[in-house]
């Protein structure tokens, strides 16, 4: 096998595949170097209309098309579905961009690995990067797969390990996020007869009571399945861990908060929970250090936040396709302030989640399932705020990257408890004309 390429990749997730496909399609000499053999599950199965564009590049829209179920919006409820607001990503996004896409991940990654692998891009599986040597003009991957050691040299090493974070982790990097400590449980669940609310594809976010500081996901994954999620603060675990015996205490806790929603309660009673309980915890971090001269982090090897908007997947690939459209400028001049641009936007990107993500988890400021419940409606006024509600609609869909400064004025409106007021009381002003508009039960198809 060769050993010398321009681009070693370390992951083959979205990330990694995006970057790999879309590198090897401007003829560099890409190898994806991935420690385990897919297909293999993997948490993360909503996807966002922005990735639409990104599905365009790689080739695999069609694809995706033929064998996903399409997502058409969000729906944001409280625990016993008494408050419920539909967020249609058709009101701001164009036709046909606005149905965006669940997939079964073990599915999915597969198939962009097996695209990147047609653009030309050599593909390890089983292949485990022990150690990067980052000192000298052509980097050093210390590698060892079934068949023994082996090294890899390359111009430019992308980190796409996801949560490894090889790099990050073996400079000492990392740093945890405090502030979004949390763990999350999921399960995939087949019913015998889908219930319509299902059917039509919209993820659901339920809200939990508030000192548990967390949510449930229900994902359509497939016409019969759905992904079923539990993410609590894990300090409340902690107190909530007390109240089980046994080693099965992580399945107790899951069906019983999950079986705490009436909502759930009532669309699951047809339903058989058909896969074990995964666990997934220590996920919000980030490094300080992202790239350097011959090395950058792509997706979450570099940051995660937390996976409320489902923004993972896209983020991800999204990363990929930024530095993947400089890099061969980059390795062309060595100029490192082509990165450096890249990387603000990125940060940029991640700066906008964030500020969303806490909007979340303080629904003092914004309870994302009550916003559609407010009648109080003032119709002179309503110009003034529907512009704000199509941000909301935009960041939903997953508008994050290159318009940071609109979004940084839309989160202080926000937190202006005075102007949110009179914004909140106007966003349900139903009107043909005005294309920004909901009720809480709107058909987003």
């Amino acid at each position: 096998m060769k050993k010398d390429f321009d681009i070693a990749i370390v992951g083959g997730g979205p990330a990694g595949s995006t970057a790999a496909n879309l590198l090897s399609q401007a003829g560099l000499s890409v190898i994806i170097l991935e420690k385990e053999q897919f297909p293999r599950p993997h948490v993360g199965e909503s996807l966002l209309p922005f990735c639409y564009d990104i599905f365009q590049k790689l080739g695999v829209l069609e694809e995706m098309e033929k064998r996903f179920s399409r997502k058409p919006g969000a729906i944001f409820c409280d625990k016993n579905n008494d408050a419920a607001t539909t967020y249609c990503f058709k009101h701001v996004v164009e036709n046909p961009k606005h149905l965006s896409f669940h997939v079964r991940r073990d599915e999915f990654d597969l198939m962009l690995l097996e695209t990147a692998e047609t653009k030309g891009a050599v593909v390890c599986q089983n292949t485990r990067v022990l150690n990067t040597n980052l000192n000298e003009d052509i980097a050093t991957l210390n590698c060892k797969s079934e068949k023994g050691s082996f090294d890899i040299r390359c111009k430019f090493v992308l980190d796409a390990s996801g949560r490894d974070g090889l790099i990050a982790r073996q400079n000492n990097w990392r740093t945890p996020s405090p502030d979004l400590d949390r763990i999350a449980f999921h399960s995939y669940w087949t019913f015998k007869t889908t219930p319509t609310d299902i059917k039509l594809g919209m993820i659901r976010i339920i809200y939990l009571d508030d000192e548990k500081k967390g949510w449930i996901w229900c994902i359509p994954v497939a016409e019969d399945k759905i992904s079923i999620g539990l993410v609590v603060d894990q300090k409340s675990l902690g107190q909530e861990r007390k109240k089980y015996k046994g080693s099965n205490w992580q399945q107790d806790f899951y069906m019983h908060e999950i079986f705490s929603s009436n909502y759930l309660k009532s669309e699951l009673a047809d339903a058989e929970r058909d896969d074990k309980i995964w666990v997934n915890g220590d996920y919000s971090y980030s490094s300080k250090t992202k790239y350097g001269t011959n090395f950058s982090m792509i997706g979450d090897s570099g940051q995660f936040i937390d996976p409320i908007f489902s923004s993972g997947v896209f983020i991800a690939m999204k990363s990929a396709e930024l530095v993947a459209e400089v890099l061969p400028n980059y390795l062309n001049s060595s100029d490192i302030k082509i990165l450096d641009k890249v990387y603000s936007t990125i940060s940029d990107g991640y700066e906008t989640v964030g500020e969303l993500i806490n909007l979340y988890y303080n629904p003092n400021i914004l309870d994302f399932s009550s916003v559609g419940n407010h009648n109080d409606i003032n119709n002179e006024r309503y110009d003034e705020f529907k512009s704000a509600y199509s941000l909301l609609h935009y960041l939903l869909a997953g508008d994050f990257f290159e318009r940071g400064h609109i979004y940084k004025n839309f989160f202080k409106e926000l937190k202006d408890g005075r102007k949110f007021e009179r914004w909140q009381n106007l966003v349900n002003w139903e009107s043909n004309e005005s294309g920004v508009f909901y009720s809480k039960n709107e058909n987003c198809l």
